[in-house]
């Protein structure tokens, strides 16, 4: 997880470690829970904090802490995550129960708390002049619903993550007429003698905020590009952009196109 602005971890996400340890009554590890001497037991992580069950952890019991993996009353495991059944699920303060197959639990003793968010990353479509550069935002994002104040209902910027790091190698462009491979960094808007090109360059995220910035292609080079985060290593920061499942984040950069006045509600032209 993430511990820099306000610790907590995604869905999906593996915790950095879980760690459990068989305890006797004095609170002393109990070193003959032991899988080699036949005493431990394979235990699975629930969640105690009360609330209603919002997801699972994973891996479940045949994965999880199994009893041969117990040495000395201790396990640690670095695969242990959290996901949410529905991804637009609000924040949930989990409260790691460990159960053995004894039904000895955590209960009543030391359980940690984890703070479970469901994120994503999130490109904008980006317009403007071919004369200037181009910023396209990104923004990562967790769902949230609160009744306030302030309300809070939808994917607000999530400005405690200090963690989250891309960069160029994860930058895919493509477009009509080119299409560069992952982690290069230019792009050909439009064909010609020479060819208007556009350079991106990644603004890192900080405080939940970043950019693809495109270098303008200059007079003549209207065209656009659009742009894919590879989350293939952060799958739980992808989204179901397009009502088919999960997928990266992606945005399209056009240039060649005036954005208009932002104090035009409605303008209508009568002759």
């Amino acid at each position: 997880g993430c511990t820099g602005g306000g610790a907590f971890t995604y869905s999906g996400q593996p915790f950095a470690q879980v760690k459990v340890s068989a305890k006797a009554a004095g609170a002393t590890v109990t070193r003959n829970y032991d899988g080699t001497l036949g005493f431990a037991k394979t235990v699975q992580l629930f969640d105690g904090s009360g609330a209603a069950a919002a997801g699972a952890f994973s891996p479940a019991v045949s994965g999880g802490f199994s009893a041969a993996g117990f040495v000395s009353g201790e396990q640690t495991k670095t695969d242990v995550s959290y996901t949410f059944t529905v991804k637009e699920t609000a924040s949930l303060p989990l409260s790691l129960r460990a159960v053995d197959t004894d039904l000895v639990s955590s209960a009543g003793h030391t359980e940690d708390a984890a703070t479970i968010r469901s994120g994503r990353i999130h490109l904008f479509n980006a317009y403007g002049s071919e004369l200037v550069d181009l910023s396209m935002p990104m923004r990562i994002e967790y769902y949230e619903d609160t009744a306030g104040p302030p309300i809070t209902t939808g994917w607000i910027t999530n400005t405690a993550d200090t963690c989250t790091s891309l960069g160029l190698a994860n930058l895919d462009l493509q477009n009509a007429i080119d299409n560069p491979a992952q982690g290069a960094a230019t792009i050909i808007i439009k064909s010609g003698t020479p060819n208007k090109t556009s350079t991106v360059t990644v603004v890192s995220l900080a405080a939940g905020v970043g950019a693809l910035v495109f270098s303008k292609p200059g007079g003549g080079g209207d065209g656009y590009a659009d742009a894919r985060v590879d989350l293939s290593a952060r799958p739980w920061l992808q989204f179901d952009w397009n009502g088919a499942g999960n997928t990266d984040p992606t945005g399209r950069a056009t240039f060649g196109l005036y954005r208009g006045s932002p104090k035009h509600i409605y303008l209508r032209e009568r002759y």
